[in-house]
């Protein structure tokens, strides 16, 4: 019978996690507010301005919608642009109900309109707070599995030289909530390596099922992670259930838990768009962005698309709101699915080449990462745990083989189990060298 995977840290290094919590937070704060402001508009050109207006509308009992027309909401990017030197541009683009974005995080920042009134500080004070979160999971189990020194500096180094850290606890996006959302998931899951509690297992499940509301690509999660989560601890059951089926019931506890959360949000989609289209419809308008030959020619990378013959159909239809998008999803996912059966060998080199874009350091620290992240995969003797993780990682990176490449922003959900691997990379680095890590062996012992 498996033993916990490991022992309780000393009392003394109990307060990291918190300790760099507070110092994260404190930083990140610090930092934004006297750098750039808090309370300024994102830019207009992105993803950010959707999500504001829909989080506006919602806060104000108007529904799901985008308007970038309403005066209230547009006011601070009028003001912005008014008084940059040459203006900026402020939002523009379709105006009614919309089934492109995904819920969770309009939901939070639609609270913080109808707590705080129209500004922009609360929801970035809410991801500094997620990133912050991040830090301290980080920094408290990389202690316990790695060591003291692995998780200084590999703590430090999330919130001090990693540029994405910084860069979507400030940005109205999805990024630093999907950052927590999957540190939760991933620490429940190891506490149910080591305790074996339900608890942990069910929080698991909560976890990714709000995942998916924040990043609907996390969807493909759920079969991987559920056929992973056997392999960290199957508890022995009552008598009358065969041992063979323990890890079934283990993996449907899960995913149950899961899809508690998602199934809602899947059910509402098909029903208010009369379609089968539980995700909404962005993955499959943005889908020839993932496969075309432009695609092809982008190696992978996302770029904006521009007006194509799917758009010119549904335009001389004259349909608005809902139905233009269900229209455009429709029209685009039959000329990907096309493009994918006439060219299957580039379809799968096209998934290998997103693959290797979001990958691929693009700073001498996340190069750094990559190499500690490896050595904790090949070198780690808690062999469970690795499956696990990776399990995790090769999940994501599945999901962006089936989708498109954004240069490395796919990965940041990512942060998590990589700096958990990479902080035991460095562990064994450290005792190679004769340097003691930790008091605590963790996932770099053999416990039976």
């Amino acid at each position: 019978m498996e033993q916990s995977a490991s022992p309780r840290p000393p009392a003394g290094m109990r307060w990291i996690g918190g300790a760099f919590f507070a110092l994260a937070l404190a930083a990140l704060l610090v930092h934004f507010s006297t750098k750039y402001g808090l309370n300024v508009p994102p830019s207009a050109t992105g993803d950010e301005p959707s999500y504001d207006s829909i989080g506006w509308e919602l806060s104000h009992g108007r529904g799901y919608r985008i308007d970038y027309t309403n005066p209230d909401f547009l006011a601070p990017y009028l003001e912005a642009s008014r008084a940059a030197d040459p203006p900026l541009p402020v939002p523009e683009g379709r105006t009614g109900p919309t089934a492109m974005r995904p819920p969770l995080f309009p939901l939070v920042i639609g609270a913080t309109d109808l707590l705080f009134g129209r500004q922009f500080q609360a929801i970035r004070v809410v991801n500094c707070l997620a990133m912050a979160a991040t830090c301290g999971l980080i920094a408290h189990v990389a202690c316990r599995y790695a060591g003291l020194i692995p998780a200084i500096v590999l703590a430090g180094g999330f919130l001090v030289l990693d540029v994405r850290t910084r860069l979507y606890a400030r940005a109205i996006l999805t990024e630093a909530l999907a950052c927590l959302l999957v540190a939760g998931m991933t620490a429940a899951l190891l506490r149910y390596r080591r305790t074996g509690g339900w608890g942990g297992l069910v929080a698991a499940g909560l976890c990714l099922g709000l995942a998916v509301l924040d990043r609907p690509m996390l969807i493909v999660w759920l079969p991987v992670v559920a056929v992973l989560v056997p392999v960290c601890r199957v508890p022995r059951l009552s008598r009358g259930v065969p041992r063979l089926c323990e890890p079934c019931v283990v993996a449907v506890v899960f995913a149950s838990a899961a899809s508690v959360v998602i199934v809602p949000w899947m059910v509402w989609n098909c029903v208010r768009l009369e379609a089968f289209k539980p995700l909404g419809t962005q993955g499959m308008i943005e889908l020839p962005a993932g496969f075309s030959d432009r695609a092809w020619e982008n190696g992978g990378i996302w770029r904006l698309q521009s007006a194509d013959d799917c758009l010119a159909s549904v335009e001389a239809q004259g349909l608005t709101g809902l139905a233009w998008e269900v229209a455009l999803a429709d029209c685009r996912r039959e000329l990907a699915v096309g493009w994918m059966r006439e060219n299957p060998v580039r379809s799968l080199l096209l998934g290998l080449l997103k693959i290797g874009q979001e990958l691929w350091p693009r700073s001498v620290w996340q190069g750094v990462l990559l190499v500690l992240a490896v050595i904790g995969i090949v070198t780690a003797a808690d062999r469970r745990v690795v499956l696990v993780l990776v399990g995790i990682i090769a999940a994501q990176l599945l999901a962006i083989a089936m989708t498109w490449s954004v240069e490395g922003r796919f990965m940041v959900p990512l942060q998590f189990p990589v700096y958990i691997l990479a902080a035991c990379g460095l562990g064994r680095l450290l005792a190679f060298f004769g340097v003691p890590a930790a008091p605590s062996p963790g996932i770099n012992s053999n416990i039976r």
